[in-house]
């Protein structure tokens, strides 16, 4: 979950239109990975680029999947935290696949595999742990989308 201060508010209501709020600054107070996530929108036979940060898996394939909003995913990058992607810092990636998976314990692991090939998952899982993974299914796959 993002969260915002009003000080980083920013009333462009005269340039955007009513209905939105801007922020000049938004934080994040928890090293969990997030999605950013760029959309196709077509609308009145025009299409333009938009770009969304959903603060997870769940939110992200609401937006994805909404029939009736003229918007595609053309492109999906994973910001993980440093204890995700083993590279002491945060890492945005182009992702070409998420897959869904219960573990052994029946909690819900989010799988996570980048176009250069590494796979992350969230939470964190071991390789035998891995292994013990059922009903995994893939949820997106950037040639899909």
């Amino acid at each position: 979950m993002f969260k915002t201060h009003e000080s980083a508010y920013q009333d462009l209501a005269s340039v955007f239109g009513p209905g939105h709020h801007h922020w000049r600054m938004i934080e994040r107070e928890i090293a969990t990975p997030w999605l950013h996530a760029t959309m196709l929108v077509t609308e009145d036979d025009v299409e333009y680029a938009s770009t969304v940060m959903p603060s997870d898996l769940h939110t992200f394939l609401e937006v994805a999947n909404a029939k009736d909003s003229g918007a595609r995913v053309s492109e999906l990058q994973l910001m993980s935290p440093a204890w995700m992607n083993g590279a002491e810092r945060w890492l945005l990636e182009p992702i070409r696949q998420i897959d869904t998976a219960l573990s052994a314990d029946d909690e819900m692991i989010h799988i996570y595999l980048t176009e250069s090939g590494k796979t992350y998952c969230d939470p964190s899982r071991t390789l035998a742990e891995l292994r013990e993974l059922t009903n995994q299914r893939t949820v997106y796959h950037a040639d899909l989308s």
